[in-house]
């Protein structure tokens, strides 16, 4: 970090999670590295990419850093405050800077609740302002998101998905956090409702004073959306850049075969395609070393014993692989 960069709002400092599970009544218990050793600060204003396959770890970190599970080790900070593991009571009035929007808008909204009422509803719970004052503060942030009057009564069943992604951004929006994350908001929608969740996510953005953790498996929206881009496998960081050298030019062996899967509007414009082998490794049983080396088509011996440190390259950027470091 530069002298006159911002501090970090949010920082994971060697976050893990661990989960026992048993495949059977008489089998013994076994344990699922959900999360390993995850280290990675998110700076105001700052619009930070986590991308991954499925099973690498980005909903457990961001249900970590809004604190609704508790880690095995390492913590969470939120301006420089350890929020990790604290009660109930010491962390609601902190849970209000950091908001969540979680992959299936519908199911989290209230069934029986207009779309008004449900925005409205935190302002409730933290004890701010009157009734009249919530309501009307609901409808002001209704209105910022593109979601016009006639749809302020409906109830979830009777909006369309952007509609719904909508009004739980609202909900989200209305404490004013400092920090919002968006685990996977576009993976069930279609391409339009996709459209409209990044032009609300860019509005809001420009508002400026809000820090995004934009968590997807759409590596195109993450181009466009975000400055800088954390790559995930196995429970585990491989490489963080900004995104544009990210997209550019990546340099560990995993984020290259992601980006070659990037469709592009011109044939031929785009990087050959990298083709990986194989499934990623089961969080149960995983691999000694580098946790990428069976299907790393750069594999070295020392990759398949030691598993690499993320640490800058030559170029800055933070990367987790002895090859690119001259190590293997």
């Amino acid at each position: 970090m530069t002298a006159d960069a911002p501090s970090p709002i949010l920082e994971a400092d060697g976050l893990s999670r661990h989960f026992g599970v048993r495949r059977g009544l008489f089998t013994r218990e076994r344990l699922v590295r959900a999360l390993d050793g995850v280290t990675l600060a998110v700076r105001p204003d700052d619009v930070l990419g986590i991308v991954g396959e499925s099973g690498s770890g980005k909903s457990t970190l961001a249900r970590l850093m809004v604190n609704l599970d508790r880690p095995t080790a390492g913590t969470v900070r939120y301006r420089g405050r350890a929020v990790s593991g604290l009660t109930r009571r010491a962390w609601k009035p902190l849970r209000r800077h950091l908001q969540i929007v979680f992959q299936d808008t519908r199911s989290a909204l209230n069934p029986r609740h207009a779309a008004l009422d449900q925005v409205a509803e935190p302002l409730a719970i933290h004890a701010i302002g009157a009734a009249a004052e919530r309501l009307e503060a609901a409808r002001s942030v209704l209105r910022r998101l593109g979601l016009p009057e006639p749809f302020w009564r409906r109830y979830p069943h009777q909006l369309s998905g952007g509609q719904c992604q909508r009004v739980v951004l609202a909900r989200a929006m209305i404490l004013k956090p400092e920090v919002l994350i968006c685990d996977e908001p576009t993976s069930a929608a279609d391409v339009s409702v996709q459209a409209q969740v990044v032009d609300v996510l860019q509005e809001l953005r420009r508002g400026g004073g809000l820090a995004i953790v934009f968590i997807s498996h759409n590596l195109a929206l993450v181009r466009h959306l975000c400055d800088r881009v954390a790559v995930m496998y196995l429970g585990r960081i491989v490489e963080t850049a900004p995104v544009d050298a990210l997209f550019g030019a990546p340099a560990h062996p995993y984020t290259r075969a992601l980006v070659s899967a990037v469709p592009t509007l011109r044939p031929g414009q785009g990087a050959e395609r990298i083709y990986l082998s194989g499934e990623p490794p089961s969080p149960i049983d995983p691999p000694p070393g580098c946790p990428f080396h069976p299907r790393c088509p750069s594999a070295r011996g020392r990759c398949r014993t030691v598993a690499p440190m993320l640490k800058p390259d030559r170029h800055g950027r933070l990367v987790a692989c002895h090859v690119v470091h001259g190590e293997a």
